[in-house]
């Protein structure tokens, strides 16, 4: 119950604060979408026995990958002085981007939350970089994109710093 009381206090904080530790994005535009503008991630994937942060942050990467979707293409009008033109145009598209267990063994592009501990899909080398309170990392490797931390807090701290960094770009 402690630790429950602690992880909500921790997403109550970076709510109201902001974020509390900054983790480096190891990751470029081209890492989230297609030449289209639309997101290149098919999925978030979760520990199926994860803690009930990964599923709060999980949701919440979704959900902005979902509302960044859109295209870019081009419309051909017709002018008054009867020359066509070409107009550049980005549209909202519908594009949802949903959760996996790690068991369901999602294929393509996936964000993966959460560290071996806790998740299949995150590699065991990971805990080379995960070995003290406040480590965290966002790294691709591959066709996953992992965000990790060494406690559950810096893991929220870690998604927290992804979300920033998607709505940058």
């Amino acid at each position: 119950m402690e630790r429950f009381v602690r992880i909500i206090a921790v997403l109550f904080l970076i709510t109201v604060f902001g974020h509390a530790t900054d983790t480096h994005v190891e990751i470029g535009r081209t890492d989230i979408y297609e030449a289209q503008g639309l997101p290149a991630i098919k999925g978030v994937v979760i520990g199926y026995n994860a803690a009930v942060t990964d599923y709060i942050v999980a949701a919440r990467i979704a959900v902005r990958l979902t509302s960044k979707a859109f295209m870019r293409t081009t419309v051909q009008l017709s002018c008054t002085d009867g020359a066509p033109r070409e107009v550049a145009l980005i549209l909202p598209k519908e594009r949802e981007v949903p959760l996996y267990a790690d068991i369901d063994k999602p294929s393509g592009l996936v964000v993966v939350v959460g560290g071996p501990r806790v998740n299949q899909y995150s590699p065991d080398h990971l805990l080379e970089r995960l070995k003290d309170p406040g480590d965290a990392v966002v790294i691709r490797e591959g066709d996953r994109i992992h965000i990790a931390g060494y406690t559950a807090e810096d893991t929220v701290n870690a998604v927290e710093s992804f979300l920033r960094f998607v709505d940058q770009v």
